[in-house]
């Protein structure tokens, strides 16, 4: 009896034996809202009104979305397109704390001093190994 009302509680009808129970299982499994049909076994004149009511609020549902992101885009087109946002652009180059010469000058001269020493040793790595390569083919070649 505790499952019975607890099913009562939460769909709102009342269970009238085993068929009720299965169209209450499709109903939801098929997102139909069976409420508000009356006491008894659903007909399926019942369930096909309460399909055609969730398919009449689904499109509803999906009218007010397609409506919103309408006015969203109406929206971007009123605050200026390409032009507003080229002037944006400048205005907050403008805001920018760009850095001195002579501080630019130094930054560049250690980027380039170590990818200078980078290259220095990647090349005495690769001279080596080509080294040992070639020493290893000959003494295997004059066995």
């Amino acid at each position: 009896m505790g499952k019975s009302k607890k099913k009562q509680e939460t769909t709102g009808l009342q269970p009238k034996g085993g068929a009720r129970a299965v169209q209450d299982a499709r109903a939801a499994a098929e997102g139909i809202n069976l409420e508000g049909l009356g006491e008894g076994i659903a007909t399926k004149a019942d369930v096909k009104e309460a399909k055609k009511r969730a398919a009449e609020t689904h499109k509803a549902e999906v009218a007010k979305v397609k409506e919103k992101q309408k006015e969203k885009r109406a929206e971007k087109k009123k605050k200026g397109g390409i032009i507003k946002g080229i002037k944006d652009m400048g205005s907050e180059l403008k805001k920018v704390r760009w850095p001195e010469l002579g501080r630019v000058v130094k930054q560049t001269g250690v980027v380039l001093s170590v990818v200078v020493i980078f290259s220095l040793v990647v090349f005495g790595i690769d001279f080596g190994l080509g080294r040992l390569y070639d020493l290893l083919m000959s003494s295997v070649q004059g066995s």
